[in-house]
């Protein structure tokens, strides 16, 4: 019965590393292509009761592995993934086994119960790590012949216009730059209304994709509540120029 339980665990860990695999590559894979995979990769771990070498075993699991990912993917290229999904879950369950330290066949039914929670989690978390890399950017502003470096964020709640060259607005913290000519514009926020002031530079490059010229600078009075972040890129600005 021991060795019939481990199998059907190994199945089903199987299946639901491959369907989040799937979910991260967003790439629509067939049901029926998963549990023939999951199915296939879940009764290779009989290996594990033969009498062979440790380097025989990781060459039977790295062939097993290569076989569920082209039956699944039609494609090698998944395996990479395939294998992050796999070690993050195996260092879950590997805590979650030690803590609960329970024997007879009931920690494999609460790590079936935890295993699919670990994975949505995880899910989440990548989602929110590609969003939050994919609104990072560094911009690079020559101003009165200096040259500064400054780590930016891409606030989709700032699509501030200017109203007097009707240009988006970039805002900057006010300590970073300091300019002896500038204008003011109004702002509105969910919390609050004011002014604050606004200059012309010739351009900013926004490091990695583009240069955009003429760029219309706020100058916030109050330090930006995010970790190292000294300014904010107008959503505008980056739909306009396609960055």
């Amino acid at each position: 019965m021991y060795i019939e339980l481990i199998i059907i665990f190994n199945i089903y860990i199987d299946f639901l590393l491959l369907l989040m695999t799937s979910i991260l590559l967003k790439k629509k894979v067939k049901l029926k292509k998963i549990i023939i995979s999951s199915l296939l990769g879940g009764t290779s771990t009989i290996i594990l009761f033969i009498n062979i070498s440790v380097l025989e075993l990781l060459i039977i699991s790295f062939i097993s592995s290569l076989i569920i990912i082209y039956i699944t993917f039609k494609t090698f290229k998944a395996l990479f993934y395939f294998y992050i999904n796999a070690i993050i879950l195996g260092g879950f369950i590997f805590l979650i086994n030690n803590y609960f330290n329970i024997k007879n066949g009931l920690n494999y039914l609460i790590l079936s119960l935890l295993t699919p929670i670990i994975l949505i989690i995880y899910k989440k978390k990548v989602r929110i790590l590609k969003e939050n890399y994919n609104l990072n950017y560094q911009i690079k502003i020559t101003y009165k012949n200096k040259t500064m470096i400054l780590n930016s964020y891409l606030d989709t709640g700032n699509n501030l216009i200017d109203p007097y060259f009707h240009k988006p607005v970039i805002l900057i913290n006010e300590d970073l730059i300091k300019t002896d000519k500038y204008f003011y514009i109004p702002y509105n926020t969910i919390k609050e209304s004011g002014i604050i002031k606004a200059f012309c530079i010739n351009k900013i490059e926004i490091i990695g994709f583009k240069t955009i010229k003429n760029v219309v600078i706020g100058l916030l009075p109050q330090k930006l509540n995010l970790s190292n972040i000294d300014c904010l890129l107008n959503k505008n600005i980056m739909e306009e120029y396609n960055v």
